[in-house]
């Protein structure tokens, strides 16, 4: 990013907001960064209920977490309607074997958010999560969200695993 601001170039994975004039969105978003503005959305609803940025904070929540389980538990990429690379808490590819390293972490992240947006004023999101865990096995599976292989040393996975406890 800083190599395009300083020749003017836009970074390839930063598009136009379709929503807000003036505003980009970074491309292929992870579920690194939806922790992140979770973790931030959370604060700022426990910390300064009243601010006027809580009910932005509030509406981020929801908005996100619909979107989400519309997308049947993907982040859609917006440019191009598929899902990005690491957007993916759907049973059926965190059952994959390529996916079994994330797949308690990656549960562990959706029934925190879901959580989140049931506690921010979505009321269904609640029955999302409890569907998670009773038909997929989801609450089981999060139990193990950092139980990998021992040489398996990856300081990220751990930011991800305290962001959606703290978040929540």
């Amino acid at each position: 990013v800083d190599e395009c601001a300083a020749v003017g170039c836009d970074p390839p994975d930063w598009h136009a907001s379709t929503t807000r004039d003036g505003w980009k969105y970074k491309g292929d978003t992870s579920s690194d960064e939806l922790s992140g503005h979770y973790l931030a959305y959370g604060a700022i609803l426990a910390l300064a209920p009243s601010h006027p940025s809580a009910g932005f904070a509030a509406a981020a929540i929801r908005n996100v977490a619909k979107a989400v389980v519309r997308a049947n538990l993907t982040l859609l990429e917006p440019s191009t309607g598929i899902p990005t690379t690491w957007g993916r808490w759907d049973p059926a590819q965190l059952d994959e074997r390529d996916w079994s390293d994330e797949r308690g972490l990656n549960a562990l992240e959706i029934l925190a958010w879901l959580r989140q947006a049931e506690a921010a004023g979505w009321k269904e999101a609640g029955a999302a999560a409890a569907a998670l865990k009773e038909d997929h096995g989801y609450g089981r599976q999060a139990v193990n969200a950092r139980i990998t292989a021992p040489d398996d040393e990856n300081f990220s996975d751990d930011e991800l695993l305290v962001f959606p406890l703290f978040g929540h």
